[in-house]
C-alpha cells in the first residue's frame, strides 16, 4: 500500500491544496476591497413598493434630485458588488422608488431589503473649491495656517450644525469644524486640507 509517508509526492499534495485555497481567499478579499474603494454608498434599500418588484431607497445625500437620471446602481452581493440597470425611477425628497432589471416581483424585491446601495466614485459631480465629499478627505493631511501639520484626517462626522473633521493629537481625538470660513483650500492632488483655525481651538482639546 502506498501512503503519504512512503511517497513524498503524495505527502506534499495536501499542503499544496491548502496553500492554494488560502491564496484564492486572499485574492477574493483583495478584489472586494478594491471594488469598494472605488465606490461610495449612495443609500440603503428601506422597503419594497407594490407587486411588480419596485424598491424604495433612502438616498443619504444632500441633493437627491441630482440622481434622478441614474441609469444603474450597485448592490451588495456575496461576491462583492453587482450592477443593476434601472428601468424606472421616481424621487421624492430623499426617497427614490426604482425598478431594477432582474427583480420582477414583490417576493424577489423583499430579498433586497436593508441592502446598501453604491455608485462609482467617478460618477460624483465635481465640487467647488471649499466643498468636499466626506469619504474623499479621510486620509488627507490637515494643515493649519498657524500650527502647521496637525496630522491625518481619520473620520468625518455629520452634525446638525456642520460636519467636523476628526484628527488624533497626543492620543486624543480632536474635532475640527469643517466650515467654509475656516477652510482655505482643499488640494486633492496633494491630499491636503488647508485651514485657518481660530486661536485656542486645538488647546481646548489638549488642556
Amino acid at each position: 500500500m502506498i501512503t503519504g509517508r512512503d511517497n513524498p509526492a503524495l505527502f506534499s499534495y495536501q499542503p499544496l491544496n491548502t496553500l492554494m485555497v488560502v491564496f484564492l481567499l486572499q485574492f477574493i478579499i483583495f478584489e472586494c476591497l478594491m471594488d469598494l474603494k472605488d465606490y461610495f454608498q449612495l443609500g440603503t434599500i428601506v422597503r419594497s413598493h407594490g407587486v411588480r418588484g419596485d424598491l424604495v431607497l433612502y438616498l443619504d445625500v444632500d441633493e437627491p434630485n441630482s440622481y434622478k437620471s441614474m441609469k444603474s446602481l450597485f448592490l451588495e452581493d456575496s461576491n462583492g458588488l453587482k450592477e443593476y440597470n434601472i428601468t424606472a425611477i421616481r424621487i421624492n425628497a430623499n426617497l427614490a422608488t426604482v425598478h431594477l432589471n432582474g427583480i420582477p416581483d414583490r417576493n424577489t424585491s423583499d430579498l433586497y431589503l436593508k441592502k446598501k446601495v453604491f455608485l462609482p466614485v467617478k460618477s460624483l459631480p465635481p465640487l467647488k473649491e471649499k466643498q468636499f465629499y466626506f469619504h474623499e478627505v479621510i486620509g488627507f493631511t490637515l494643515l493649519d495656517k498657524k500650527a502647521g501639520n496637525l496630522g491625518s484626517i481619520t473620520n468625518v462626522y455629520e452634525l446638525p450644525q456642520h460636519p467636523v473633521l476628526a484628527i488624533e493629537l497626543n492620543s486624543k481625538e480632536v474635532l475640527i469644524p469643517a466650515v467654509a470660513d475656516f477652510i482655505i483650500h482643499i488640494n486633492r492632488e496633494n491630499k491636503t486640507v488647508e485651514m485657518d483655525l481660530p486661536e485656542g481651538l486645538i488647546d481646548v482639546y489638549l488642556s
